[in-house]
């Protein structure tokens, strides 16, 4: 499949639904992005150091995107949106429960043959990520080793692990779609749990639980039966123990 011409229709915000789109920008596909009038994309100025500047927060999840404003609050934009969708090949959102039947743009008024099958058992429910951290299973394995009581402190893991994570599995997903369209002509929903994402990133975490039934205690900086992995050293660098 060339990506020559792939167009895509980017309706996301904030994290998850940014980093698939921007993955699609890197691999060739044209990303349009829409933008409320007279506001913007809500991350331009999130955690922006200046005022008159974008943030790197937009930036980084935003580069090589194109971007058009359009009210989808209003009847023209509506029809000017729907007149756009029937242009490109890929319209992404990840907006909350309802959020695209509140603007009568849900996925059934598309145009051409579909499918909507193996939706997500989850699907109706808000996700964001103190929720995917705990239901990810990455609570309980990041802390100190001697601390195991349900609901004690964990350490937020830095990487964005649930978000760029469902980001990069929804972007392999559409692949997998447009590589199915190109074959039967017919298009395809894609819908991305962002607890399967944590789930499926975290397997490894998984495989003493599989093995024992028993859940997997903490193990502060260790990891199975090895040492601590990481120690400094003279004149203040890092080495590992391999």
């Amino acid at each position: 499949m060339r990506w020559d011409g792939i167009r895509i229709l980017d309706l996301t915000q904030v994290q998850a639904g940014p980093s698939c789109t921007q993955l699609l920008a890197s691999l060739g596909g044209e990303v349009i992005e829409i933008e409320e009038p007279g506001v913007g994309y809500r991350t331009r100025k999130e955690l922006a150091h200046d005022p008159d500047s974008d943030s790197f927060y937009f930036l980084v999840f935003n580069a090589n995107k194109k971007s058009v404003c359009l009210n989808l609050e209003s009847e023209d934009g509506v029809r000017k949106f729907k007149e756009l969708a029937r242009t490109v090949d890929v319209v992404v959102e990840n907006f909350g429960p309802g959020g695209l039947e509140r603007f009568d743009l849900e996925y059934e008024q598309g145009d051409g043959p579909q499918s909507k099958d193996n939706l997500c058992l989850y699907q109706r429910l808000r996700y964001l990520w103190p929720v995917h951290r705990a239901q990810g299973i990455r609570d309980h394995s990041t802390g100190d080793e001697h601390e195991q009581r349900v609901g004690s402190q964990s350490v937020i893991i830095s990487a964005g692990i649930s978000d760029s994570g469902s980001g990069l599995l929804c972007a392999i997903d559409i692949l997998a779609a447009l590589r199915q369209r190109g074959k039967t002509g017919v298009g395809d929903y894609v819908d991305v749990s962002m607890q399967d994402a944590a789930v499926n990133l975290m397997r490894i975490r998984m495989i003493e639980t599989l093995s024992t039934r028993e859940p997997q205690p903490r193990e502060g900086n260790r990891w199975w039966d090895f040492p601590p992995l990481v120690y400094q050293c003279h004149p203040g660098g890092l080495t590992t123990t391999w």
